[in-house]
């Protein structure tokens, strides 16, 4: 179910993204490094990592 929301989220922000011709909110980007340290430190050998790129890549950004 988790990686179901995950698709869904993506697309609802693709489509945010295409039609306001902005980036994604910087608050996300922040969420998501949060979330991602946390899984990190918790269960260090899943998949948590993976969102550490993304969000930087949210938070860094050209506004």
């Amino acid at each position: 179910m988790v990686g179901a929301f995950i698709i869904l989220f993506g697309h609802v922000l693709h489509h945010y993204i295409k039609k306001e011709q902005e980036p994604a909110p910087r608050f996300i980007g922040y969420y998501f490094l949060g979330m991602s340290a946390v899984g990190c430190v918790i269960i260090p050998a899943s998949g948590f990592w993976l969102f550490i790129p993304q969000a930087l890549i949210i938070i860094f950004a050209k506004r």
